[in-house]
Protein backbone atom coordinates (compact mmCIF):
# COMPACT_ATOMS: atom_id res chain seq x y z
CA UNK A 1 0.00 0.00 0.00
CA UNK A 2 1.39 3.51 -1.04
CA UNK A 3 1.55 5.82 1.38
CA UNK A 4 -0.57 9.22 1.25
CA UNK A 5 2.24 12.23 0.07
CA UNK A 6 0.67 14.60 1.46
CA UNK A 7 0.49 13.38 5.09
CA UNK A 8 4.13 11.26 4.89
CA UNK A 9 5.48 15.27 3.83
CA UNK A 10 3.80 18.28 5.35
CA UNK A 11 6.07 21.01 6.21
CA UNK A 12 5.77 23.58 8.78
CA UNK A 13 3.39 26.46 7.66
CA UNK A 14 4.66 29.80 6.14
CA UNK A 15 2.13 31.77 4.54
CA UNK A 16 2.54 32.81 1.44
CA UNK A 17 2.57 36.82 2.27
CA UNK A 18 5.67 36.29 4.54
CA UNK A 19 7.76 36.07 0.99
CA UNK A 20 7.99 39.43 0.98
CA UNK A 21 10.73 41.23 -1.53
CA UNK A 22 14.40 40.72 -0.63
CA UNK A 23 13.05 37.23 1.19
CA UNK A 24 14.89 34.08 0.46
CA UNK A 25 13.00 30.81 2.50
CA UNK A 26 15.16 27.51 2.10
CA UNK A 27 13.39 24.27 2.84
CA UNK A 28 15.21 20.68 3.05
CA UNK A 29 14.66 16.96 3.95
CA UNK A 30 16.70 14.24 5.19
CA UNK A 31 15.76 11.25 2.95
CA UNK A 32 17.82 8.34 4.28
CA UNK A 33 14.65 7.54 6.50
CA UNK A 34 12.56 6.90 3.60
CA UNK A 35 11.32 3.83 3.44
CA UNK A 36 10.26 2.51 -0.12
CA UNK A 37 6.30 3.10 0.98
CA UNK A 38 7.28 6.85 1.20
CA UNK A 39 9.30 7.06 -1.76
CA UNK A 40 6.25 5.61 -3.79
CA UNK A 41 4.09 8.52 -2.39
CA UNK A 42 6.60 10.91 -3.58
CA UNK A 43 6.50 9.50 -7.01
CA UNK A 44 3.26 9.70 -7.38
CA UNK A 45 3.74 13.87 -6.84
CA UNK A 46 5.60 13.87 -9.71
CA UNK A 47 4.99 14.48 -13.59
CA UNK A 48 5.42 11.60 -16.11
CA UNK A 49 8.89 13.24 -17.71
CA UNK A 50 10.31 13.04 -13.77
CA UNK A 51 8.91 9.52 -13.17
CA UNK A 52 10.77 8.57 -16.65
CA UNK A 53 14.24 10.51 -15.35
CA UNK A 54 13.78 9.04 -11.73
CA UNK A 55 13.65 5.53 -13.24
CA UNK A 56 16.44 6.40 -15.17
CA UNK A 57 18.88 6.06 -11.23
CA UNK A 58 20.56 2.91 -11.76
CA UNK A 59 20.75 2.81 -7.43
CA UNK A 60 17.82 3.08 -5.36
CA UNK A 61 19.06 5.89 -3.13
CA UNK A 62 19.32 7.61 -6.26
CA UNK A 63 15.76 7.24 -7.11
CA UNK A 64 14.42 8.02 -3.68
CA UNK A 65 16.59 11.86 -3.85
CA UNK A 66 15.57 12.60 -7.02
CA UNK A 67 11.68 11.94 -6.40
CA UNK A 68 11.94 13.45 -2.78
CA UNK A 69 13.52 17.24 -4.08
CA UNK A 70 11.36 16.87 -6.79
CA UNK A 71 8.46 16.07 -4.43
CA UNK A 72 9.79 19.11 -2.24
CA UNK A 73 9.99 21.35 -4.73
CA UNK A 74 6.49 20.94 -5.41
CA UNK A 75 5.02 20.98 -2.24
CA UNK A 76 6.95 24.11 -1.56
CA UNK A 77 5.40 26.00 -4.33
CA UNK A 78 2.17 25.08 -3.52
CA UNK A 79 3.02 26.67 0.23
CA UNK A 80 3.95 29.96 -1.62
CA UNK A 81 1.19 30.18 -4.56
CA UNK A 82 -2.54 28.10 -4.86
CA UNK A 83 -1.71 25.54 -7.22
CA UNK A 84 -1.87 21.56 -6.22
CA UNK A 85 1.78 20.30 -6.06
CA UNK A 86 1.38 17.90 -9.13
CA UNK A 87 0.03 20.07 -11.39
CA UNK A 88 2.99 22.51 -11.27
CA UNK A 89 4.92 22.63 -15.02
CA UNK A 90 8.17 23.58 -15.82
CA UNK A 91 10.14 24.60 -18.55
CA UNK A 92 13.92 24.42 -19.26
CA UNK A 93 15.72 27.46 -20.63
CA UNK A 94 19.11 26.74 -23.34
CA UNK A 95 21.08 26.40 -20.52
CA UNK A 96 19.29 23.73 -18.18
CA UNK A 97 17.71 26.21 -15.80
CA UNK A 98 13.95 25.89 -14.90
CA UNK A 99 11.14 27.83 -14.12
CA UNK A 100 7.51 28.04 -14.03
CA UNK A 101 5.47 27.23 -17.14
CA UNK A 102 2.45 29.22 -15.68
CA UNK A 103 2.41 31.79 -12.91
CA UNK A 104 -1.09 31.12 -10.52
CA UNK A 105 -0.29 34.27 -8.64
CA UNK A 106 0.28 38.03 -9.13
CA UNK A 107 3.94 37.88 -7.61
CA UNK A 108 6.53 35.90 -10.02
CA UNK A 109 8.25 33.00 -7.61
CA UNK A 110 12.03 32.58 -8.18
CA UNK A 111 12.82 28.70 -7.41
CA UNK A 112 15.60 26.16 -7.43
CA UNK A 113 16.39 22.43 -6.30
CA UNK A 114 19.18 20.71 -5.26
CA UNK A 115 19.32 16.94 -4.19
CA UNK A 116 22.68 14.65 -2.41
CA UNK A 117 22.56 11.42 -0.97
CA UNK A 118 20.63 11.94 2.50
CA UNK A 119 19.84 15.67 1.50
CA UNK A 120 17.16 17.16 -0.65
CA UNK A 121 16.71 20.86 -0.75
CA UNK A 122 15.03 23.88 -2.41
CA UNK A 123 14.96 27.71 -2.27
CA UNK A 124 12.11 30.04 -3.38
CA UNK A 125 11.97 33.99 -3.93
CA UNK A 126 10.22 36.62 -5.24
CA UNK A 127 11.61 39.07 -7.96
CA UNK A 128 15.20 37.27 -7.15
CA UNK A 129 17.71 34.82 -9.10
CA UNK A 130 18.21 32.01 -6.70
CA UNK A 131 20.28 29.14 -7.06
CA UNK A 132 20.80 26.15 -4.18
CA UNK A 133 23.44 23.20 -4.09
CA UNK A 134 23.74 20.52 -1.32
CA UNK A 135 26.69 18.30 -1.20
CA UNK A 136 28.23 15.30 1.17
CA UNK A 137 31.52 16.38 2.64
CA UNK A 138 31.90 12.06 2.08
CA UNK A 139 32.43 12.60 -1.74
CA UNK A 140 35.16 10.40 -1.79
CA UNK A 141 36.74 12.57 -4.41
CA UNK A 142 40.44 13.47 -4.96
CA UNK A 143 39.82 17.61 -3.74
CA UNK A 144 43.22 18.61 -4.19
CA UNK A 145 42.80 17.46 -7.85
CA UNK A 146 39.94 19.33 -8.81
CA UNK A 147 40.44 22.08 -7.30
CA UNK A 148 43.92 22.50 -9.35
CA UNK A 149 41.65 22.28 -12.20
CA UNK A 150 38.26 24.22 -11.24
CA UNK A 151 39.46 26.81 -8.36
CA UNK A 152 40.91 30.05 -8.49
CA UNK A 153 44.75 30.80 -7.35
CA UNK A 154 42.91 32.18 -3.67
CA UNK A 155 40.23 29.69 -3.39
CA UNK A 156 43.32 26.96 -3.76
CA UNK A 157 45.50 29.15 -1.28
CA UNK A 158 42.92 29.02 1.12
CA UNK A 159 42.47 25.19 0.65
CA UNK A 160 46.04 24.26 0.77
CA UNK A 161 46.02 26.36 4.37
CA UNK A 162 43.20 24.21 5.57
CA UNK A 163 44.53 21.43 8.63
CA UNK A 164 44.40 17.74 6.73
CA UNK A 165 41.15 16.98 8.83
CA UNK A 166 39.16 19.66 7.45
CA UNK A 167 39.89 19.98 3.73
CA UNK A 168 37.58 17.59 2.83
CA UNK A 169 35.15 19.82 4.39
CA UNK A 170 36.53 23.10 2.99
CA UNK A 171 36.30 21.75 -0.49
CA UNK A 172 32.51 20.77 -0.53
CA UNK A 173 32.04 24.52 1.22
CA UNK A 174 33.98 25.99 -1.44
CA UNK A 175 32.30 23.75 -4.47
CA UNK A 176 28.95 24.23 -2.75
CA UNK A 177 28.62 28.23 -2.81
CA UNK A 178 30.38 28.36 -6.65
CA UNK A 179 27.45 25.62 -7.86
CA UNK A 180 24.78 27.78 -6.34
CA UNK A 181 25.87 30.82 -7.98
CA UNK A 182 26.30 29.00 -11.17
CA UNK A 183 22.54 27.69 -10.77
CA UNK A 184 21.97 31.05 -9.65
CA UNK A 185 22.91 32.81 -13.08
CA UNK A 186 21.77 30.32 -15.22
CA UNK A 187 24.83 29.02 -16.70
CA UNK A 188 25.69 25.95 -15.00
CA UNK A 189 29.35 24.73 -15.36
CA UNK A 190 29.32 25.96 -18.89
CA UNK A 191 30.89 29.25 -16.81
CA UNK A 192 34.49 28.79 -16.19
CA UNK A 193 34.89 28.01 -12.22
CA UNK A 194 38.01 29.95 -11.69
CA UNK A 195 36.53 33.41 -13.24
CA UNK A 196 34.97 34.12 -9.68
CA UNK A 197 35.83 32.99 -6.56
CA UNK A 198 34.85 33.27 -2.37
CA UNK A 199 37.30 33.32 0.31
CA UNK A 200 36.75 32.81 4.08
CA UNK A 201 37.32 34.66 6.61
CA UNK A 202 37.69 33.84 10.86
CA UNK A 203 34.57 35.49 11.64
CA UNK A 204 32.23 33.60 10.08
CA UNK A 205 31.99 35.82 6.97
CA UNK A 206 32.42 35.08 3.31
CA UNK A 207 33.91 37.37 0.57
CA UNK A 208 32.97 37.12 -3.16
CA UNK A 209 34.99 38.27 -6.00
CA UNK A 210 33.82 38.23 -9.51
CA UNK A 211 35.16 40.80 -11.99
CA UNK A 212 32.39 39.53 -14.50
CA UNK A 213 29.45 39.56 -12.31
CA UNK A 214 28.49 43.51 -12.81
CA UNK A 215 26.70 45.15 -9.98
CA UNK A 216 24.05 43.19 -8.11
CA UNK A 217 22.58 42.69 -4.71
CA UNK A 218 23.71 39.46 -3.64
CA UNK A 219 23.21 37.11 -0.64
CA UNK A 220 25.23 34.62 -0.07
CA UNK A 221 25.20 31.76 2.53
CA UNK A 222 26.27 28.46 3.93
CA UNK A 223 25.00 26.01 6.30
CA UNK A 224 25.86 22.67 7.80
CA UNK A 225 22.99 20.62 7.90
CA UNK A 226 24.14 17.82 9.87
CA UNK A 227 27.88 17.10 9.60
CA UNK A 228 28.09 14.95 6.79
CA UNK A 229 26.19 17.37 4.58
CA UNK A 230 26.39 21.15 2.98
CA UNK A 231 23.69 23.25 1.77
CA UNK A 232 24.88 26.91 0.15
CA UNK A 233 22.23 29.75 -1.54
CA UNK A 234 23.54 32.61 -3.95
CA UNK A 235 20.67 34.98 -5.03
CA UNK A 236 20.59 37.71 -6.40
CA UNK A 237 17.76 40.91 -6.57
CA UNK A 238 16.75 43.34 -8.65
CA UNK A 239 16.81 46.16 -5.98
CA UNK A 240 19.79 46.62 -3.15
CA UNK A 241 17.21 45.90 -0.07
CA UNK A 242 17.89 42.48 1.58
CA UNK A 243 15.12 40.90 3.06
CA UNK A 244 14.37 37.50 5.27
CA UNK A 245 16.71 34.56 4.81
CA UNK A 246 15.50 31.64 6.33
CA UNK A 247 16.31 27.69 6.72
CA UNK A 248 14.42 25.19 7.62
CA UNK A 249 14.13 21.52 7.84
CA UNK A 250 10.20 20.33 7.15
CA UNK A 251 10.15 18.61 9.95
CA UNK A 252 12.10 20.91 12.37
CA UNK A 253 10.83 23.53 14.29
CA UNK A 254 13.24 25.89 14.31
CA UNK A 255 15.37 27.85 11.34
CA UNK A 256 18.80 26.74 10.93
CA UNK A 257 21.51 29.44 11.36
CA UNK A 258 24.40 29.82 8.40
CA UNK A 259 27.91 29.09 9.07
CA UNK A 260 28.88 31.46 6.82
CA UNK A 261 26.63 34.20 5.58
CA UNK A 262 27.33 37.84 3.13
CA UNK A 263 25.14 40.34 1.82
CA UNK A 264 26.38 42.81 -0.83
Amino acid sequence: MVADANRAFRPRALSANSLAPGDVHIWYRFTESLDDDAVRAEVTQLSPDERVRCQRFAFGRDRRDFAAGHALLRRVLSMYDDGCADAWTFVVDANGKPSLAHELGAQPLAFNMSHTHGLVACAVAHDAEVGVDVECVERGTDSRDIAERYFSAAELAQLDACPEGQRAARFIELWTLKEAYLKAIGTGLAHRLDTFDFTFDDAGGLRFNAPDAGPAAWTFALFAPSPRHRLALAARFASSAHGRLVARATDGDGALAPVRASFL
